[in-house]
């Protein structure tokens, strides 16, 4: 899925419905709907949702995409 999603050419790029329609998406769907009810698993959400990528992190992925030939450096930094 995440090879579908960084597509550099966005009319080859994975849709919105195309995500969704993911299997592995409709799973996790399925697991979220299975914790929802679980005060730990919900309280934890808005950490999750805010947790940084550290810049060592940043590089590396930025360093795979070049690496990749998803685009030079310069492009995906734009």
């Amino acid at each position: 899925l995440i090879r579908r999603i960084i597509v550099k050419e966005p009319e080859q790029r994975a849709t919105l419905e195309d995500i969704m329609n993911d299997v592995w998406y409709k799973n996790q769907m399925i697991v979220e709907d299975d914790l929802s009810d679980d005060d730990d698993y919900i309280s934890s959400l808005s950490l999750i949702s805010h947790k940084t990528i550290s810049n060592d992190y940043n590089e590396k992925i930025l360093q795979e995409m070049v690496n990749g030939n998803i685009s030079e450096r310069e492009e995906i930094l734009k």
